[in-house]
C-alpha cells in the first residue's frame, strides 16, 4: 500500500487503467486531481479523434482509414504503435 500513500505528495495523480479507481480514490485528498493519459490527450487535441481497438488488424485498419480520409481531403495524423 505504500504506492498509494505516496500519492498524497502530488497535486495531480495520473491513473493507468490497470489500477481500480476505488483503490486510488480512498487515498486522495479533496484538493488532488485524478486524471488519465486519455483525458490529458483528449483535452489537448483539437479536431476529431478516432480510436481503433481490438485484438488483430488495428494497424491495417488505421492505415486504410487514414488513406481513405486523406483521399477525401481530410487532414490526418496517425499515432500509436504503428511499426
Amino acid at each position: 500500500m505504500m504506492l498509494f500513500l505516496s500519492a498524497m505528495e502530488y497535486d495531480v495523480v495520473i491513473r493507468t487503467t490497470g489500477i481500480p479507481l476505488k483503490k486510488i480514490q480512498e487515498h486522495l485528498s479533496v484538493k488532488q486531481v485524478l486524471t488519465s493519459q486519455s483525458e490529458i490527450f483528449f483535452a489537448n487535441t483539437k479536431g476529431t479523434i478516432i480510436g481503433i481497438t481490438g485484438t488483430n488488424g488495428k494497424t491495417s485498419c488505421v492505415h486504410f482509414l487514414a488513406q481513405a480520409l486523406t483521399a477525401m481531403g481530410e487532414k490526418v495524423a496517425t499515432i500509436g504503435t504503428l511499426g
